[in-house]
């Protein structure tokens, strides 16, 4: 069985758009924040703005999972608008039908300086998590 959470950090992490949309059942989506991504098209959109463009790398901290949705912290490495590089953890939560991604919803991301011997602040660096 394909573990289709791994697939999708793969296919950011290899900048393969089209290996990213076939992660997604057909009306699959991406909540990030106030905007919704649907369908191929507007995944296509998501993709290329927030990881083709920023050069985004993006790592798994740790994985939960809660009735049918994984918990996700993942830190996210990329290239700001000033090509500035910047790092945030976010909470991904991912549902899935049909072993396929439905939704990926996006909360509670925090940047800090790119410090290499910065804390990771993993424990109760949220604050209202769900």
């Amino acid at each position: 069985m394909v573990d289709i959470v791994a697939s999708v950090l793969d296919a950011i992490n290899a900048r393969d758009e089209r290996a990213f949309v076939a992660c997604f059942v057909s009306d699959g989506a991406i909540v990030d924040g106030d905007d919704r991504f649907a369908g191929a098209r507007q995944l296509r959109l998501w993709f290329d703005t927030e990881v083709r463009r920023p050069n985004a790398v993006v790592s798994m901290l740790a994985r939960s999972r809660s009735d049918d949705v994984d918990v996700l912290t993942w830190e996210w490495d990329c290239r700001s608008f000033h090509d500035e590089r910047v790092q945030f953890c976010t909470l991904a939560l991912v549902s899935t039908r049909r072993d396929l991604v439905a939704s990926i919803e996006f909360r509670a991301a925090r940047s800090w300086p790119s410090d290499p011997l910065r804390p990771r602040p993993l424990d109760g660096w949220l604050e209202d998590p769900l």
